[in-house]
């Protein structure tokens, strides 16, 4: 096969955080791709056999190509039928699928990826739908945040500080309530994040529903993927949603968490358990902790609370040295739902104004579900 060099992509999310996804060039050969990104090219290279569940499809006005790398899914999009073309015998000898799409790319594809808004320009939720889902499960899934809720310019991001506390992106976990679980060791980094919470919030672990012996288990449970983006001087978002079975299961939670120390307590038991978590790979200090609960206009219970965490940067700029940074949890519940919102904020500050906003999409989306009224 001859080398070809295709112009005229764009890629979602960007390689590097913050950084370019248009104009994109491809240079492709039989070894793999470089991707060419920016004004002032930047480079990045990756052979076909590290590209997996690579897709090729195109629709009237699309050619969209699509693979995971190291377990992150990137979208390149072109409006350039020539470039379906050149790439089809690439993608096939690497093993990859080629096909139209009738009407938008997210129903071509079988596998689950979902381009919102029909190629409208932003990078749309990996969903691993089994066959024959049930509504409350989609409905569960979809109750998370997405780019479409976040204005601005955002990027999905690979592993990071979030990672300790969000669940596998949009991998749908359910409970199978016929087998026992495992009450974590003391001294693990969830031991001890419970022995912290249940002291400062003064409930034993007998009778706490969050960490201890109380808590009950969701039907279904499911994270967003880790949002990043420059504003309020840089800040990632992610977002988890559990559904449970009985309206009582939420109604006794809330119970718990609508203590006045409760926003503080859990901000800072995550913190014990990011700090743990990383333990082998970052220098990770916690501090004050406080609570701070979001002003919205939708209906049912929320709270939060933010701790500092000196770790890290994840901004470009800080070149990875460490910083005092703001960790916020939210909590949100109504019906059958309960919803948790991270914030990391690179400074010491949360942005009150993007949690707020954040966390009144989330209450107004759990409280209109379906799931609420069975």
């Amino acid at each position: 096969m001859i080398a070809e060099r295709l112009e005229g992509w764009r890629v979602r999310p960007s390689f590097v955080p913050y950084g370019p996804t248009k104009p994109v060039t491809l240079l492709v050969d039989e070894k793999g791709i470089t991707q060419l990104a920016g004004i002032d090219p930047v480079a990045w290279q990756v052979p076909w056999s590290l590209l997996h569940h690579v897709r090729l499809v195109r629709s009237a006005f699309t050619t969209a190509l699509i693979a995971t790398v190291d377990g992150q899914l990137f979208l390149w999009r072109s409006s350039k039928r020539a470039n379906y073309d050149a790439l089809i015998p690439f993608v096939l000898a690497a093993g990859g699928r080629v096909g139209r799409a009738r009407q938008r790319l997210g129903a071509w594809l079988g596998a689950g990826l979902v381009v919102v808004g029909s190629f409208a320009g932003y990078f749309g939720t990996v969903l691993h739908t089994a066959p024959g889902l049930s509504p409350i499960a989609l409905a569960t899934k979809h109750a998370n945040i997405s780019f479409a809720d976040l204005a601005g310019s955002w990027t999905a991001t690979g592993p990071s500080l979030l990672s300790a506390l969000a669940s596998t992106p949009n991998k749908l976990y359910v409970t199978d309530f016929s087998t026992t679980t495992t009450i974590p060791s003391v001294t693990s980094p969830f031991g001890l994040a419970a022995h912290d919470f249940q002291h400062c919030l003064g409930v034993s672990n007998a009778r706490d529903r969050v960490f201890g012996q109380a808590g009950q288990s969701p039907l279904y449970q499911v994270g967003s993927p880790i949002f990043t983006s420059d504003v309020d001087g840089g800040v990632q978002v992610a977002s988890e949603v559990q559904y449970y079975p009985r309206l009582a299961n939420v109604s006794r939670d809330t119970s718990e968490i609508a203590s006045h120390r409760f926003g503080s307590c859990f901000a800072a038991a995550n913190g014990v358990i990011m700090k743990g978590l990383f333990a082998s790979t970052y220098s990770i200090a916690t501090g004050a902790a406080s609570t701070s609960v979001p002003v919205t206009f939708a209906k049912g219970f929320r709270t939060g609370g933010a701790v500092l965490v000196s770790a890290p940067s994840f901004v470009p700029a800080d070149m990875g040295i460490t910083t005092t940074q703001s960790l916020g949890v939210y909590v949100m519940t109504s019906g059958h739902y309960e919803v948790t919102l991270y914030v990391l904020s690179a400074g010491r500050r949360q942005p009150s104004s993007l949690a707020s906003t954040l966390v009144n999409t989330l209450l107004a989306r759990i409280s209109s579900s379906p799931g609420r009224v069975l």
